[in-house]
């Protein structure tokens, strides 16, 4: 069982608050390029930074395991970010901030199912209180459901799958390779669809370059890589609650 250290929630708080700030970079860039593009690019970024960064680290790492963990993280990351960035364009910003946060009750669900660990009754009482709260900070009142609030419950649910992933894998394997791996299988995902389905231009791509670089350098490659160290010391069902902030 993992410890949940004071060292890993202030990590997942950053990461938070990253994240948080990133949705409405997400959201501009969009205003420039396909959902597809923005989410390539940033990758890319996110990959070549990790890389250089990861040669600054020794090479001693179980590299069968790595290169597992990565490709299996990266192919679940891909789709998730993939389902969340078109679901954007269909819904308005706050139902998008509700419905995402719905992956904090799938977590613990994920956990008992995989591992049959069973939340805490104070746990569960607080993603409840904690998912009410966020639905009236959010929701603009209409309980209907749209294609964009669809996709991104099902990108809410990968994304669970992703963090329970990254728990069993972060204690065995060095994490800013671990990131790079996965960001460099987002890439290849997410340049080949892009590549099928939208139209990429220079002129669009410089247009959003600031929120791609923001997007690419904090949210993918420092964002990811911290909530990776912070699983190697908390369990799951506890990062979610540094989520909601």
């Amino acid at each position: 069982m993992k410890q949940n250290s004071i060292g890993g929630s202030l990590l997942l708080t950053v990461t938070a608050f990253i994240w948080g700030v990133t949705f409405v970079a997400q959201i501009r860039g969009m205003e420039h390029i396909g959902p597809l593009t923005f989410n390539a690019a940033r990758s890319v970024l996110a990959c070549v930074s990790l890389f250089v960064t990861a040669l600054f680290f020794p090479l001693s790492t179980d590299f069968k395991t790595l290169f597992r963990a990565g490709i299996a993280c990266g192919l679940v990351l891909a789709v998730a970010t993939a389902l969340q960035q078109i679901g954007i364009k269909y819904t308005t910003a706050g139902r998008a901030g509700f419905v995402s946060s719905l992956y904090v009750v799938i977590v613990p669900a994920f956990e008992f199912l995989f591992y049959r660990r069973k939340t805490p009754a104070h746990i569960v009482f607080c993603v409840f209180a904690a998912l009410v709260g966020v639905w009236l900070l959010c929701s603009d009142g209409y309980w209907g459901i749209s294609i964009g609030d669809a996709l991104i419950f099902a990108s809410a649910m990968l994304f669970a799958l992703h963090i329970i992933m990254l728990s069993r894998y972060s204690p065995k394997v060095n994490v800013i390779r671990l990131a790079c791996i996965q960001f460099g299988v987002c890439a290849v995902l997410n340049t080949a669809a892009a590549v099928a389905f939208e139209t990429i231009t220079l002129p669009a791509l410089s247009a959003a370059s600031g929120t791609i670089v923001f997007a690419g350098l904090l949210s993918s490659a420092l964002a990811y890589t911290l909530q990776i160290i912070a699983l190697k010391r908390i369990s799951p069902t506890y990062s979610i609650a540094y989520f909601l902030s």
